[in-house]
């Protein structure tokens, strides 16, 4: 017999606002080694906005968001020794004529960036990490 524990991670950044704005960041470490992805950035106006960053946080260094103008969102951090890990960081927006970044991949138990919205179409969300499961016995 043992003890089962299920924690729930934390919740991904969110998209810009309706009138244009870059998402929301996401801090690396906040629950247990593992983040949520963060958000992708808004069209408002004539403006193009970044995606939000992962923001690092002990030795998990910052994850920049997709450049304003279609950038896309850069993949999460995945650290062997000690065990730790963000998700991707949002896509940027594209205003003009072209589409959204898409949103970077989240590493093992975390999540994936928002995709940025676009002219022509927005951008995909970036998909999250694999989910696991640490047993430990004695």
């Amino acid at each position: 017999m043992g003890t089962g524990h299920f924690i729930a991670g934390q919740a991904g950044g969110a998209g810009g606002t309706y009138t244009g704005g870059a998402g929301t960041a996401v801090t690396a470490l906040a629950t247990l080694g593992t983040s949520g992805g963060a958000g992708g950035g808004s069209n408002g106006g004539s403006s193009n906005f970044a995606g939000g960053a992962i923001t690092g946080a002990g030795i998990i260094p910052t994850v920049a968001g997709g450049l304003a103008g279609g950038g896309n969102g850069s993949p999460g951090v995945l650290l062997n020794g000690p065990f730790l890990s963000s998700g991707g960081s949002g896509g940027g927006t594209n205003y003009s004529t072209g589409s959204g970044g898409y949103g970077g991949m989240g590493q093992l138990g975390s999540g994936g960036g928002g995709g940025g919205s676009g002219y022509a179409a927005g951008g995909a969300g970036g998909n999250g990490g694999a989910g696991f499961v640490i047993i430990v016995s004695f």
